[in-house]
């Protein structure tokens, strides 16, 4: 049932990274593509600006500096989702005011930001925004927003072992129940199902060796 329930995703090669951390310690990451760090767990300051828990920040290409801030020995434990930036603006090109465009969009997928407020970060009235929007991507921007959450909340839970209300809460989902129902009709299955399908083949491969 599940073997071609991920085709024609627009992010079907997203990756993940897990990262734990001590309290002070820090740690430089350098990142290829358009990346997106979700804290599951803690307090961390990356590049001086501090992102906390269930909150997610988009990572521009280059090296950040990422500095734990947690009292005691606890680690935070953080996800970084990998996306290839040419499969999100394949169709923009590269002009100042179209880059600013590309950039907003990865803001809105790593952020609940309404479309007003993404219209106003691209000195766009809303009306043009969701003109410019569809005439890149076909659907308005609720939509495509929403799926691309989806789409996160799948890799993560197809590569990681976070439990369904964790991946809601990263992804943006205030009420699980909501997600789960989401998740379903966009999937034909539920995120704990997958989960548990997920962990079952990691099993498996473990027991090869």
């Amino acid at each position: 049932m599940t073997s071609n329930v991920y085709n024609n995703e627009l992010l079907c090669n997203v990756e993940l990274q897990h990262l734990r951390m001590k309290r002070n310690e820090t740690l430089l990451l350098t990142t290829s593509s358009c990346d997106i760090l979700y804290l599951v767990s803690g307090t961390l300051r990356v590049d001086d600006s501090p992102v906390a828990k269930f909150r997610a920040v988009s990572l521009e290409r280059g090296t950040h500096t990422l500095v734990c801030s947690l009292s005691g020995d606890a680690l935070f434990e953080a996800v970084v989702v990998h996306i290839d930036r040419r499969l999100l603006f394949h169709t923009i090109a590269c002009s100042r005011d179209e880059l600013r465009f590309a950039d907003t969009v990865l803001r809105g997928i790593s952020s609940n930001v309404s479309v007003e407020e993404l219209a106003s970060l691209c000195y766009l009235s809303v009306s043009t925004f969701k003109r410019r929007f569809a005439d890149y991507y076909g659907i308005p921007p609720h939509r495509w927003f929403l799926w691309r959450r989806l789409e996160i909340a799948s890799a993560m839970l197809r590569k990681s072992s976070l439990p369904t209300y964790t991946v809601a809460a990263l992804c943006g989902f205030i009420n699980v129940s909501h997600f789960i129902a989401t998740f379903k009709r966009r999937y034909g299955i539920t995120p704990s199902r997958l989960l548990h399908e997920s962990m079952s083949r990691v099993a498996i491969g473990a027991d090869t060796y």
